[in-house]
């Protein structure tokens, strides 16, 4: 019979085999280590379990009964080795790592929805920094650190693990490499740090070896459908942030324009703990928008009215609101906090202008599911329409994008219906087409549109200069679905492209 071991109890094991360290990949093997073998969706662990030993190993532990017994036979007569069985390999991991990485009490803040995580985190890093805390935020852009009193400049922490262990990006790193990364920052005495949480991350339970005192959200919508499975079970990955993961006391910053507020807002009321919610949204709650418009933001915050410069799309703004409220939860100055925000910079790739040409601003942006999609391409026909009554011309709203190989591609045609319906001037082209067929995924995207406005452009350099090719007086152009990524995955290869550098060099060659 197969005894579980309580996780808690392993400790006492790593201690008397003389183990220093977790591991849970085969990138990380070494001497003197605990091996974790977890299942994944696309590799078991158990089968690396002899390459763990053969690095030195000395302790093995899996939550799959079988292959503990097939795996625990074959070294039956070594005394160095240990095998343990737990129901949970993942939660082992987990203790293990707060044994072996400790942090003491250190709070973090954590972030999570489908779009505007990125922003949400870099704005409130710029807040901290701003009011005199070294400040850190881990997410999609790698570690950023920003100095107390610094003006933001997007630099990475050094060294940046996320950079080193994933060249193709990530936004919620595996458990062991995040908690690394903590420490190292708190070792360089970044105290004040914020992370985004994916529901990849959440569902593999990446986080929960921190205390998150105050969790926000943004919003939730189609996303990620290629891992869960369906809306329901993206949802309830995202709960897991509020159920689970945020302290005990914690507290919760919940955008009350979303459809999903009263769920998630019960979830909190019903922790024994007890999770007070900080709500806003642009007509209602604890953090709300009075008035927005001509470079002018007058926000209500807790009954309080407060009036600044901001020239943020309203998007932003409630990404900016969410910021506040995790600024609130950190016993900020809410007074301070609204003389900082003149000064807020967005992130890169984020509604981000990069020249004008024939009096027509050139954007990138982040933007690659159907709601960012739509936000983003609702917010420029404001600022087109504007454009419009004020130089008496009809500029026109043009976008470059695509949508990413082996991911979901239930998006693809949502995407093209809704630039067809909010864009003028439409480019479809490659991005990050990995083992997909690139023609494939450029036909789906059009699948159900039925206009002469749409361009398919394969290779995206070429689109964006078609694009370019195409601009008049006064009109708007965005390159979207990279934002500040650097790369294009074409097969398996990684190879170096950058949307903004991209513009820059065409519109060099048009003007020399």
């Amino acid at each position: 019979m197969i005894k579980d071991i309580a996780p808690h109890d392993i400790i006492a094991y790593t201690e008397a085999l003389g183990i220093n360290d977790v591991v849970n990949h085969s990138s990380y093997f070494k001497p003197n280590t605990v091996y974790i073998a977890i299942k994944g969706r696309q590799f078991d662990g158990a089968d690396f379990i002899s390459n763990a030993i053969k690095s030195g190993a000395k302790m093995i532990i899996i939550d799959d009964k079988d292959r503990y017994m097939r795996e625990s036979a074959n070294y039956e007569n070594r005394d160095d080795i240990k095998f343990l069985f737990v129901s949970d390999a993942r939660f082992a991991m987990n203790v293990l790592i707060k044994h072996f990485y400790p942090i003491g009490s250190q709070k973090i803040k954590g972030i999570t929805g489908t779009n505007g995580k990125t922003s949400s985190a870099i704005f409130y890093l710029q807040i901290a920094s701003m009011l005199g805390f070294n400040s850190a935020a881990i997410g999609t852009l790698g570690t950023i650190k920003c100095n107390a009193g610094d003006i933001f400049k997007c630099e990475h922490f050094e060294p940046d693990l996320l950079v080193q262990y994933y060249p193709n990006g990530i936004t919620t790193p595996d458990a062991i490499i995040l908690r690394r990364q903590i420490c190292l920052l708190l070792e360089s005495r970044y105290n004040c740090i914020i992370l985004e949480c994916t529901s990849q991350g959440l569902d593999q339970q990446r986080m929960d070896h921190l205390s998150i005192d105050a969790m926000g959200f943004t919003n939730l919508t189609q996303d990620h459908l290629d891992y869960h499975g369906s809306f329901e079970n993206y949802f309830t990955a995202k709960k897991r942030a509020f159920s689970h993961i945020l302290s005990a006391n914690g507290i919760a910053i919940l955008n009350l324009d979303s459809p999903e507020f009263d769920t998630l807002a019960k979830i909190c009321s019903e922790r024994k703990s007890g999770i007070r919610v900080l709500s806003y949204g642009t007509k209602q709650g604890d953090i709300n928008i009075i008035k927005h418009n001509n470079g002018e933001l007058k926000l209500n915050i807790n009954g309080a009215e407060y009036t600044t410069k901001c020239h943020f799309s309203t998007i932003q703004v409630k990404n900016l609101m969410c910021a506040l409220g995790l600024g609130i939860a950190s016993n900020f100055d809410v007074k301070q906090m609204i003389e900082m925000i003149p000064y807020i910079t967005l992130p890169p790739g984020r509604s981000e202008l990069i020249t004008c040409y024939k009096n027509s601003d050139i954007y990138v942006d982040y933007a690659h599911t159907p709601d960012a999609l739509s936000v983003l391409l609702s917010s420029m026909q404001y600022e087109l329409a504007k454009k419009n009554r004020e130089t008496c011309t009809r500029g026109k709203l043009m976008i470059v994008f695509g949508c990413g190989g082996e991911r979901d591609a239930t998006k693809r045609s949502i995407m093209g219906k809704i630039a067809q319906n909010l864009a003028d001037f439409i480019v479809i082209t490659d991005d990050n087409p990995r083992n997909e067929d690139p023609s494939y995924i450029r036909e789906e995207i059009i699948k159900e549109c039925y206009s002469s406005k749409i361009h398919v452009v394969a290779e995206r350099s070429a689109a964006i200069k078609y694009a370019i090719d195409h601009v008049e007086e006064n009109d708007i152009l965005i390159v979207a679905g990279k934002g500040h990524e650097n790369y294009q995955i074409i097969g398996n290869n990684r190879i170096y492209f950058n949307d903004a550098e991209e513009i820059r060099k065409i519109i060099k060659q048009k003007t020399m």
